[in-house]
């Protein structure tokens, strides 16, 4: 039986390479790595090393939940996942700003009065 990790991360790995527009052979180039290897890995196939997982995670880009996590990943709402993607690139001065603002929209969008008209629509 293969391990869950396994299928996340092969998974993950594969929906970050398409969204970053590579090919196997262009990441296992990038990486350094057989393309075996990242064939092994998208297929479910492979047990990293620290070596290999940590400049795969930085490259793609991929939050570490998303392989350790899968069931917390939002695989159906788009909107959250683009929202999570934009914050991965913001520097940390950006995210303190971003975090003010969407706390004070959060507490408008949820105010009970503003509720029912966004509710309604």
């Amino acid at each position: 039986m293969m391990p869950v990790y396994q299928k996340s991360l092969g998974y993950t790995v594969r929906k970050a390479r398409h969204k970053a527009k590579l090919s196997q052979s262009e990441l296992a180039e990038v990486l350094g790595i057989g393309l075996r290897t990242v064939g092994d890995i998208e297929n479910y196939r492979s047990n990293l090393t620290m070596e290999t997982l940590y400049p795969l995670i930085r490259t793609l880009n991929i939050d570490p939940a998303d392989i350790f996590y899968p069931e917390r990943s939002d695989t159906t709402n788009g909107a959250a996942a683009e929202l999570k993607a934009k914050l991965a690139t913001c520097t940390e001065a950006e995210a303190i700003l971003l975090n003010e603002i969407c706390e004070a929209a959060l507490r408008t969008l949820r105010s009970p009065k503003s509720y029912s008209v966004y509710k309604q629509k």
